[in-house]
């Protein structure tokens, strides 16, 4: 398998469990996938792709190690 099917593959099953988590919704897996998107180090991260989602809604990203949760 070549290091692109693998990623795909490996996009794909991420994507596919982030949908049935109820992190994304199946419209923005299935656009996050046309892109073509691969992550800063050839994996995909989920982290990489909650950043693209942030991005596609004008949202700014931050992580948890980010923020102060409120008691």
């Amino acid at each position: 398998m070549s290091e692109a099917t693998a990623t795909e593959s490996s996009l794909k099953q991420l994507l596919d469990k982030m949908v049935a988590a109820k992190q994304l919704s199946a419209t923005d897996a299935k656009n996050l996938g046309r892109e073509h998107f691969k992550g800063t180090n050839g994996t995909v991260a989920e982290e990489d792709i909650l950043r693209w989602l942030a991005h596609e809604y004008g949202l700014t990203f931050a992580t948890l190690d980010d923020v102060e949760p409120d008691r």
